[in-house]
């Protein structure tokens, strides 16, 4: 019996190895391209492999004399001969990216690798360093390219890159500085700013404010405006509530702030005002109840409701974690305005600039964009840009060189979350086209967005 009950502990424990060996094959590789302790394997049902590895990163790529930095990298192996998608965050990895058993559209789509990278200056990703000066799209794409270079020892197929928002703008910079780095890139949500405050936005906004959606939204904002006074102890209670140190700021400027970007939102990720006002209704119809919570005034509309979504977005421009994004925004990036006209006369200050949030001085400098726009137009290659056209990140079409394989496309209504999956059927055919053309794929072109994603 004991002979038996040894022999069966023996084959657990063989077969418990065996399984940890093959569901771990590529660790001792990885521990050799970035060092034993840099590397930890995490079990994930999604894909064979997935790893998180800290990768030590200069600061300064062009003198690494000025010290160094972890950067945090998510890596999943399905198939090292796969195709390999490699994803920059535009801030930190968001909560869902650090689940193991995420994966991105295109990840889906082509079953294969996966690279999650956080963005320097983000997250867990930051120098100890006093100076935000290399903070810049070239450290960034050059950060991108380190690990690239890294994992292509291992990981031999095609890549791919992919992004939405800033984390599009991340891949398409990315892809200026290294544009043979990867076969193909897929950027979401994404257009050229070319000045620090770029008047295009401003341009976009009053156009839209001519619409019946826009109208509704400016009487919610003008109501807010005029009735600060009833509305701005609980303005400040949402502050309270959610431990926000607000001392060093003027909690009627960040009232002010938080309206003029109620537009800016609304249009970026509601499909209507009726949605928008639906949600603002339950959520917060919901938050003025939570214990703790004392109401200074009976929440009965949408209107006063919506001063605890106003709240929340004042909250978000003043988050300590961001400060990184309005530097980067407003240094080189180029970023968008408010068009504050009609509420000069409810407004405290006569200009608001998010530059402010930044915290540290910035001064614009506009050679990287404009080199990148140039380039878009003439050499740039193997990129597909998606839109939606009520996004006022669309604001301006890049106008790639007609002579090079590139594809746009522009979802009519469709807003700053579109995805692959929500693509009319011959947007998708012509994705999917592309990728197959480019990364050698026979991919399904008649599949559904939807059944791409089961």
């Amino acid at each position: 019996m004991k002979t038996l009950l040894f022999l069966r502990m023996t084959l657990f424990l063989m077969l418990f190895s065996l399984q940890n060996f093959y569901g771990q094959k590529h660790r001792i590789e990885l521990q050799q391209l970035f060092g034993k302790e840099n590397v930890t394997y995490i079990d994930s049902s999604a894909f064979k492999e997935y790893y998180r590895i800290n990768v030590r990163q200069p600061i300064n790529h062009t003198n690494t004399q000025g010290g160094f930095f972890d950067q945090q990298v998510l890596l999943g192996i399905q198939d090292p001969k796969s195709i390999t998608i490699l994803q920059t965050a535009g801030y930190a990895i968001p909560k869902h990216f650090n689940n193991p058993n995420y994966k991105t559209e295109l990840t889906t789509i082509v079953n294969g690798n996966q690279v999650l990278i956080e963005h320097r200056y983000f997250g867990s990703s930051i120098p100890d360093s006093l100076t935000k000066e290399f903070l810049t799209y070239e450290q960034a794409s050059n950060d991108d390219h380190f690990i690239k270079e890294k994992l292509a020892r291992l990981l031999t197929g095609k890549w791919a890159s992919t992004g939405l928002s800033k984390s599009g703008d991340a891949a398409l910079a990315y892809r200026f500085y290294y544009p043979n780095d990867v076969d193909a890139t897929v950027a979401f949500g994404i257009s050229i700013t070319t000045e620090v405050e770029d008047p295009r936005f401003e341009t976009y906004i009053k156009e839209r404010r001519k619409t019946e959606d826009g109208k509704k939204i400016n009487k919610a904002q003008f109501y807010l405006l005029k009735n600060r006074k009833k509305l701005l102890p609980l303005f400040r209670r949402a502050f309270e509530f959610e431990n926000q140190d607000f001392a060093n700021w003027d909690l009627e400027t960040l009232y002010d702030y938080g309206v003029l970007d109620l537009e800016v939102s609304f249009w970026q990720y509601y499909k209507s005002f009726d949605d928008f006002k639906l949600e603002v209704n339950t959520i917060f119809g919901e938050e003025s109840k939570r214990e703790g919570f004392p109401l200074t005034l009976k929440l009965d509309t949408f209107e006063d409701r919506l001063v605890l979504f106003v709240a929340y977005s004042s909250i978000g421009l003043i988050d300590k974690k961001m400060t990184s994004h309005y530097y980067q925004a407003f240094s080189e990036g180029g970023y968008y305005g408010y068009e504050e006209t009609p509420f000069l006369k409810y407004l405290k200050l006569k200009d608001y600039p998010l530059s402010i949030f930044a915290m540290d001085p910035t001064i614009f400098n506009g050679k990287f964009r404009k080199d990148e726009k140039k380039w878009s137009e003439t050499k740039m290659d193997k990129v597909i840009f998606i839109n939606g056209d009520n996004d006022p990140w669309a604001v301006y079409k890049i106008k790639p060189a007609k002579n090079l394989d590139n594809l746009q496309v522009m979802v009519h209504n469709a807003n700053h979350t579109l995805k692959l999956k929500d693509l009319p059927n011959e947007d998708y055919k012509n994705v999917i086209l592309k990728l197959n053309k480019w990364l050698d794929l026979n991919l399904d072109v008649n599949r559904s967005p939807d059944e791409s994603q089961k």
